[in-house]
């Protein structure tokens, strides 16, 4: 069941997806920043530079790049999300729906302690805690997983 929700994530060409909403969402990031680049050079050799407007453009420039750069996480994290859902379907197809739930459910009665040097890797890992800091986790928790493969609320297509 476990190698069937791989094959689902290959048939469904997710890391094409994650690598062009990745390189949107950068896009994005840089054509809306640009302008306050431009503003920070026509700044710089302006006839009267000002030291205090190019801190401040520089600042404003900063804080929006931080603030889309965080946005976008999250939205490649939804994204990412989506695709398990998918490949969860694509397993119970392939293995079948049973199968599919049952290695779920091995997995949630499996509980190890994440080691501290792994700690930053969190949201990549598979979790079984469903509460709303699931937004920040690139798979939905195994029991949301389970009861989507039960009401089959995904297709797999």
């Amino acid at each position: 069941a476990v190698a069937a929700h791989e094959i689902g994530h290959i048939m469904s060409n997710d890391m094409r997806g994650m690598a062009l909403l990745s390189g949107l969402i950068t896009s994005f990031i840089l054509v809306f920043t640009l302008p306050l680049q431009g503003l920070r050079l026509l700044n710089f050799y302006g006839n009267s530079y000002s030291e205090i407007v190019e801190v401040i453009l520089w600042l404003v420039k900063l804080m929006l790049s931080i603030v889309f750069t965080f946005l976008g996480s999250l939205v490649v994290k939804m994204y990412s999300r989506k695709r398990e859902y998918k490949a969860d379907a694509i397993a119970s197809l392939l293995v079948g729906k049973h199968a599919m739930i049952q290695a779920l459910s091995k997995l949630a009665q499996e509980s190890e302690v994440i080691p501290i040097q792994q700690r930053g890797f969190n949201s990549f890992k598979i979790s079984n805690h469903s509460n709303w800091g699931e937004i920040f986790s690139a798979h939905p928790s195994i029991d949301n997983r389970i009861e989507a493969l039960q009401l089959e609320t995904h297709s797999p297509f």
